[in-house]
């Protein structure tokens, strides 16, 4: 992305939430190495009900008052924050607006890698530039699309999804209502333990019943971009596994992430993988303590590499779900679901000199 874009000096004036506002100076910092000043406004939360959230827009007029109508400002805030605080700063007589859209995130992102990468000496394939090593191999893809009857109503749902994407429900087993035509629930499957494994129940299925030569999984409002490429790319490049472009964290996954999904799970999650795998306990505590994951439970792999990661797995999700049991808050019981990013996340970095890995770009509907 070409900073005068954005901005006409050496200063970006980045205003929304706070883990937004945090994440886009992490990009520009590393992109820019501080050629650019980044100015700061966080908005205070009125509210911290998840996916509900409310801001205090008001907070930021003895801010506003201090710059000139025709400054740019950087808006961090999610999608659905954005009329609102385009309408709030127009009145106030600001109309510069730059907006934090996927898109966005995407290109920072992959500037951002592309560098990180680099200055740790690794490689970093970002599959749409991926050249074609000459030969043509046609395998069969799956990426399986969760939906669940809990579902909120998107106004962004594409009309229509690539050939290989296959819709499945998840947690069938809970209820007789129909929403896809494949379903979690038949043959060899934990359906009926979804709200603690969300859409890891329909994983579990494709692993078992898939035939594919790639399995992935991705989520009704979470999509990979130009599935179009990245399947045609699989047919030309020895990849074995296809993932979202990583999450920077502010602190460390440990404080980021860990402790806001499994507050109350995460000790005992450690305590099974340390009895299980050593191994990746070792390393765990290395990488739950630096700042760059694999989130979302989002991916396309080869079947070899989904056996390998699941046989190793899903014995210890069922183990950590033996010990937990049943939480009364409805969020916090979905800890199953939230293990398995963890530990997925924790298998690919554990992994990434084994398996040849390239990483594409998401998008969020809404």
């Amino acid at each position: 992305m070409n900073k005068l874009s954005i901005e006409t000096s050496h200063q970006l004036i980045v205003m929304g939430q706070d883990d937004y506002v945090k994440r886009v100076c992490s990009y520009y910092d590393q992109i820019y190495h501080n050629e650019i000043k980044c100015v700061k406004f966080v908005f205070p939360l009125v509210t911290d009900k998840s996916d509900n959230n409310v801001f205090d827009f008001d907070s930021c007029n003895d801010f506003l008052q201090k710059l000139e109508y025709d400054v740019v400002l950087f808006i961090a805030f999610s999608v659905k924050v954005h009329r609102q605080i385009q309408l709030f700063l127009n009145k106030k007589g600001f109309h510069n607006l730059f907006f934090y859209t996927p898109a966005v995130d995407n290109k920072l992102k992959k500037e951002y890698f592309s560098k990180y990468f680099e200055e740790q000496g690794e490689r970093f394939n970002y599959i749409y530039e991926m050249d074609n090593e000459g030969y043509t191999q046609e395998n069969k893809v799956e990426l399986y699309m969760t939906k669940c009857i809990v579902d909120k109503p998107l106004v962004s749902f594409p009309n229509s999804l690539p050939q290989c994407v296959i819709q499945i429900q998840a947690g069938a087993a809970l209820t007789d209502k129909r929403i896809a035509t494949v379903t979690d629930d038949i043959g060899d499957n934990i359906s009926s333990r979804n709200r603690r494994y969300s859409e890891m129940t329909a994983a579990y299925w494709a692993w078992k019943h898939s035939k594919a030569d790639f399995i992935g999984l991705c989520h009704y409002r979470r999509h990979f971009v130009d599935l179009g490429k990245i399947v045609s790319k699989l047919n030309r490049i020895n990849i074995d596994i296809v993932l979202p472009l990583p999450t920077l964290y502010e602190t460390s996954i440990y404080k980021d992430h860990l402790m806001k999904y499994t507050p109350t799970v995460y000790k005992v999650m450690l305590a099974v993988l340390d009895e299980y795998s050593p191994e990746y306990y070792d390393s765990a505590l290395n990488i739950y303590d630096k700042k760059i994951f694999i989130a979302n439970n989002m991916w396309i792999v080869r079947k070899t590499v989904l056996d390998d990661l699941f046989s190793w797995l899903f014995p210890i999700l069922f183990e950590i779900e033996k010990r937990i049991g049943e939480l009364e808050d409805s969020y916090y019981n979905r800890y199953a679901g939230f293990c398995a990013e963890q530990l997925t996340g924790l298998y690919f970095l554990y992994n990434k000199r084994n398996w040849k890995i390239a990483y594409a770009e998401k998008m969020f509907l809404y």
